[in-house]
């Protein structure tokens, strides 16, 4: 009896270690799957890649969901159903309203990220519980891209320096409705954009991703995980990924980095932990801040006439104004999901958008922006509400990427809309859910 006894507690530990083995194996897959889906290029290789890499992150999500070992409730489901509910009222208005202009593939898209990958993230998130997604789940996040980045600058500094030494094979993907060609260095490193300094040019450091303003974008968000999140920030992960965010050349680093570091030293639990345990630092923060304050709108003012005569700059503020105009043309429903000739051609632009706030304004209105911009919203009120002013920072530095990048598609940033849901959803404050996590770390 004794001996059986043994046998099966035995056999029922290794049940679970082989279990919570499976799952973060799961997890380390997904989020693989969920970079890669993340506007690579081997996600854009052909049309019909990215439905191919859209479904292998659904199948990893939902294996993953199952996997779960824990009993279902009503309020699991309750908020992602209604969010997708809501999600397809508004598509389908927007697909009534502007008289059948939306293009079906386009509005697969919109229904991939809306209804499906945010509800669905959503659900993950609820059902892992926020103190695991934050201690477990968010930290897988930071080892697999901070040893991508590593081994990807290490990468991108021989071959800038050295020239085609290593190993590379071409990939034809697709961007911009045009078929273009990268290397790419031991399948990592691609090289799709260059920068140039007087009389050189270098690559500009994209990893695997289609362009410079999308991997920084990832990078960011690397940043703002162990900034914001997290009380104890992993300082080896954010210098990795602050070298990798001004390696893109991206103006949007200029912009977004200092306005980073400036909210997390000031506003942010882990940025006044790191005060009080450096109160010397405080005369140096105060400093630094007023010069910010004194010498960004300087700086930026240099920067934009300095870079007045160069073509990215031009197309920035020419999509710019084209947007504002063809929202305001029809600012409720739009012209049509993926209606590039009404949205943006008839207005002056050309065939797509850079901000991808305005590209979604563009083309469904307000009631195609709503699902968007929604979760934002609560998470600045929840964060005003409940004084946190890290968390109200966070969303507007989210807003301003969303402003400023193309990411309306991207599977990741919906990932980012569900955590923004979820964290409201709780029924601790946000800080109170924090206090045990910091135990945990």
């Amino acid at each position: 009896m004794l001996i059986s006894g043994l046998k099966n507690t035995w056999q029922t530990k290794i049940n679970k270690e082989n279990g919570l083995f499976f799952r973060r194996c799961l997890e380390y897959i997904n989020i693989v799957c969920l970079l890669l889906c993340a506007y690579s290029l081997y996600f854009r290789q052909s049309s019909k890649s990215p439905a191919v890499f859209e479904v292998l992150l659904f199948i990893s999500l939902y294996i993953w969901i199952f996997s779960i070992p824990t009993r279902w409730t009503l309020d699991d489901i309750r908020e992602p159903l209604l969010i997708a509910l809501c999600s397809l009222a508004c598509i389908g208005l927007v697909i009534f309203l502007s008289a059948n202009e939306s293009s079906i593939p386009y509005v697969l898209q919109k229904s991939m990220i809306l209804l499906i990958l945010i509800p669905s993230y959503l659900l993950l998130f609820k059902r892992l519980g926020f103190i695991y997604l934050v201690t477990i789940v968010l930290e897988e996040f930071r080892i697999v891209l901070s040893c991508l980045c590593a081994v990807g600058l290490c990468i991108w500094l021989i071959i800038s320096i050295f020239g085609n030494i290593l190993p590379s094979f071409p990939v034809n993907y697709i961007w911009g409705g045009h078929s273009n060609v990268s290397n790419g260095y031991l399948g990592l490193v691609f090289t799709p954009q260059l920068a140039h300094f007087k009389s050189m040019s270098f690559p500009r450091f994209t990893l695997f991703f289609i362009e410079a303003p999308l991997a920084n974008f990832v990078f960011i968000l690397g940043i703002m995980t162990e900034l914001f999140v997290k009380m104890r920030p992993k300082w080896i992960s954010v210098g990795i990924f602050v070298l990798s965010s001004l390696l893109t050349f991206s103006t949007a680093s200029l912009i977004l980095l200092p306005l980073i570091f400036i909210c997390w030293i000031t506003v942010s639990d882990s940025g006044k932990n790191f005060r009080r345990k450096n109160k010397k630092l405080n005369i140096c923060i105060l400093i630094a801040v007023s010069c910010f304050i004194v010498l960004f709108p300087i700086a930026a003012y240099l920067l934009v006439r300095n870079k007045s005569n160069t073509t990215s700059l031009k197309i920035h503020f020419i999509d710019f104004i084209v947007g504002v105009r063809s929202f305001a043309d029809s600012p409720i429903w739009g012209h049509g999901i993926g209606n590039y000739q009404s949205s943006f051609i008839a207005f002056g632009g050309g065939n797509g958008q850079t901000s991808g706030l305005l590209s979604v304004a563009a083309q469904g209105g307000i009631l195609l922006l709503a699902p968007y911009l929604i979760p934002l919203v609560i998470l600045i009120l929840g964060g005003v509400k409940k004084r946190n002013l890290g968390q109200s920072t966070c969303a507007i530095i989210i807003l301003i990427m969303f402003t400023i990048i193309v990411i309306d598609n991207n599977p990741l940033f919906a990932v980012v809309l569900a955590f923004c849901y979820a964290v409201p959803f709780e029924n601790e404050k946000y800080a109170e859910v924090l206090q045990p996590v910091n135990q945990l770390e």
